[in-house]
């Protein structure tokens, strides 16, 4: 069993080509002993984005705060507080904050990610 709170954990850089005012921190995952998933938050500063990509994984989101858009295979879908999304392996995405509020969200991925 691992509890912790967000403030325990420190946010560092999205390092991948084509992110803009990402930050990320793994609340659960290997370290915790977590067997199947890792747990991450996201934190993209006001009109900040993840680069557009894809993987073989899904991702699984849920949005704390703040507003902005998801891309998948070039479509916007909205994104607010208390929205929830499943993106399919293979899909290709992107995270968008709004330009005017910081996108706080959580994400769900299988470990090994």
């Amino acid at each position: 069993m691992h509890i912790g709170t967000i403030v325990d954990r420190s946010l560092s850089p999205v390092e991948m080509d084509g992110a803009k005012d990402a930050h990320i921190s793994i609340l659960l995952g290997n370290e915790e002993g977590a067997p199947n998933f890792v747990m991450r938050q996201f934190r993209l500063a006001p009109g900040g984005h993840t680069p557009r990509h894809d993987h073989s994984w899904e991702h699984e989101i849920f949005v704390v705060r703040g507003r902005g858009e998801l891309m998948v295979e070039g479509e916007m879908y909205p994104l607010q507080a208390g929205t929830f999304a499943l993106v399919a392996p293979g899909e290709n995405h992107q995270f968008n904050a709004a330009a005017n509020t910081e996108l706080v969200f959580l994400c769900i991925v299988p470990r090994g990610d």
